[in-house]
Parts: structure tokens; sequence; C-alpha cells
């Protein structure tokens, strides 16, 4: 008893010097700028479109093409893996890393290690995911934004090293060393004519008390053999589904039809993919309530953008032209709209301008 008591001791005093001398090892972590200046490439990143200081990335005709697809999925085995430097000094960074601590909440999530190009999506090619996790996307996507210094000498620059190329570009996501966690958001239109706004609470890490898409958040692994039954667009329209019931209450039953509009990557987030959706609600705008589990998170009052006329695509389009107009002008509270919230309205606007037949009668005919 009395050497199993010295051990703990021990041990505890030895804990406690080390997380003083952690506390007091001098890494410091400089800011870069924002990431804009990227070149034009086939495939994921062929064309950009500007918000503020912020940019996407994206492939037109990945936007078409992408609903219609079928692309199987692949959980590559293992977890993604940290830079070998951030394991070396790991209590450093969770005790000094901007952006995350203590209190991040390390949820498991999927990163995407293929890429989507025209090609892929019209052949059925089969996309790998591999299993992450929130603090890892920290450590890596969010980590490249900064120059980490120790005693003055940079130590780790992931944006030179590891997030673009010398010519300028994107790493594919099939060869890049980050996290690159899949993200989705969706534009909401309600069966009363209306677009469905929320305003990010204050403990969200990016765009706290901007307005956002009624959904978007990063995407939950599940067991390999439920996913790899899934196609990737199967997926994603079920974890857009997801956050739709986690942040504005929906029920299965309530979410009428989700398609895919756009798929993009963010250099704000060195390289990080996003899905983008448009769905349909038989739900009105008044009946639209943010649980109370997400109060922290989203803002309790729903903004709504009202356009004329029944529920159908040319109203819809309407609607989005005004609500892309209001973010333009900065009017009427948009002064605070999000890069998301801008990107993921663009591109419904452009994939409804060519939808017709059986995909404007699922999405619109409640």
């Amino acid at each position: 008893g009395y050497l199993t008591e010295a051990i703990a001791v021990l041990l505890l005093a030895f804990s406690l010097i080390k997380i003083s001398s952690i506390a007091h090892t001098d890494i410091t972590f400089e800011k870069l700028e924002p990431l804009t200046r990227i070149s034009n490439k086939t495939g994921a990143c062929s064309s950009r479109c500007e918000f503020g200081n912020q940019v996407i990335v994206f492939n037109p005709e990945v936007n078409v093409l992408l609903e219609k697809g079928k692309n199987p999925l692949r959980m590559i085995s293992g977890e993604f893996r940290l830079h070998p430097l951030v394991y070396q000094l790991l209590p450093v960074f969770i005790m000094k890393m901007p952006e995350a601590g203590f209190d991040t909440s390390d949820d498991k999530k999927v990163k995407l290690a293929s890429d989507l190009a025209p090609d892929v999506i019209c052949s059925g090619a089969t996309l790998n995911l591999q299993r992450t996790s929130y603090f890892r996307d920290r450590l890596s996507n969010t980590l490249a934004n900064y120059l980490v210094k120790m005693d003055g000498r940079v130590i780790l620059d992931l944006r030179n090293t590891e997030v673009m190329t010398r010519e300028d570009y994107f790493y594919s996501l099939r060869e890049s060393s980050l996290s690159n966690q899949l993200g989705g958001s969706v534009i909401l239109i309600t069966s009363d004519s209306t677009i469905v706004i929320l305003s990010q609470g204050n403990r969200t890490v990016e765009n706290a008390g901007r307005l956002a898409p009624a959904g978007s958040g990063s995407f939950d692994p599940l067991p390999t053999k439920k996913l790899e039954a899934l196609t990737f667009q199967e997926y994603a329209r079920n974890e857009v589904a997801r956050e739709l019931r986690e942040e504005c209450g929906l029920s299965e039953q309530d979410i009428h039809n989700i398609q895919i509009c756009g798929f993009g990557r963010y250099p704000y987030r060195n390289g990080k993919p996003e899905v983008f959706c448009v769905a349909t609600t038989r739900k009105t705008s008044s009946e639209i309530r943010i649980p109370v589990r997400e109060w922290d998170y989203q803002q309790k009052k729903v903004k709504i953008l009202s356009f004329e006329g029944m529920l159908s695509k040319d109203n819809a389009l309407a609607g989005l032209e005004q609500l892309i107009a209001k973010i333009h002008s900065k009017a009427d509270g948009y002064e605070n709209a999000s890069a998301p919230l801008y990107w993921n309205a663009c591109f419904a606007k452009k994939y409804l301008e060519g939808l017709n037949g059986e995909d404007e009668a699922r999405l619109f005919q409640l």
C-alpha cells in the first residue's frame, strides 16, 4: 500500500512538473494573412468566388453533375495522423493552440481523401473517406493558418509545406496530408415561400454571430459496413438532413427533399471540402424552432426572407436573387452574412436555373 501511494505521488509530481514546463515553453502562434492567391487548375479548383477577404474554389461542371452521380464509398483503415511535430509537442498545442482548447469537443468526423472531378463523378468511381476528429482538424487545417515558432524560430509552417504546391494551387484531396474533414451546408426553403437563415451562436469557433445556412456542420462517421452501403451522394444528403434536424428542430418526415447543388474547398480553412445543398420542407417558417440543446451554437431567433407567390422553382429563384442582393448591399441586417451563406445561395441559384423535369418536381411539389 505504501509503495502504491508513493508511486502515485511521484506520478502526480511528475505530471505537475511537466504541465508547468509546458506552460512556460516559449512556443508562439503567428497568424498568417488569409489565403486568397490560388492558381486556377483543372479539377476541383478551376473557378473561384470571392466574398470579402474569403474565397471558395470549385468546378462548375462538378456542381452540375454531382446530384445525379452515384459514387460508392470506401473507408480507409486507421485514423488520420497529424504532423509528427504536433504529436511530439501535443500538450503544448492543446494548451496554447488558438481556436481550440480544453473545452473543444473532439467529436469523430470524416476526412475526404478523394477528389471530385467530372470524370470521377461520371464514371461512378469509388471515393475514399478516413476517420478523423474535430481536434485533428484544428491541429491541421486550422493550424496551417499559423506559423509555429519556438524561441522566435519557425518550427512548423504547414501552409508552405502541406497546403500549397510550388505552382500555387492546393494539393489534391488524395495527396493532402491535412485532416480535410468533410462538411455540408444547406439552404432551406419552407412551404410558405421563405428562405430560413440562422444566426451562429457565441460558442461557434467560426462565424460567431454571423448569418448562416439553415443547416451546416461536419459529417459524422458511420460503421464501415453501413457507410460503404451508401453512395457519396446518399451519405451527403443524409448528413445534411441530420444537420437540419439538429439545428432547425425538423423531423425526418418534415424534410421533403434535398438536392446537392455544389461542392468546393475553403482556402481560409486551407482546402477543407464542403458540400452545398438546397432543401424544401413541408413546415412553414413560423414552425421552425431552434432546439434548446443548440442555443449555445445557434441564436434562438430565426431570420427569414420571404418571396412572392407559391412555392415553385421560379419563385424560389427570385428569393435567392433577393438574398444575394441583400448580402451584397449589406441591407436589413445582412451585413453580418457569412461567406458559406453567400456561397450556398449562389450555388443554389445556379443549380435551380438548370433544374427541370423530375428533379424540379421532387424538390417543389410538396
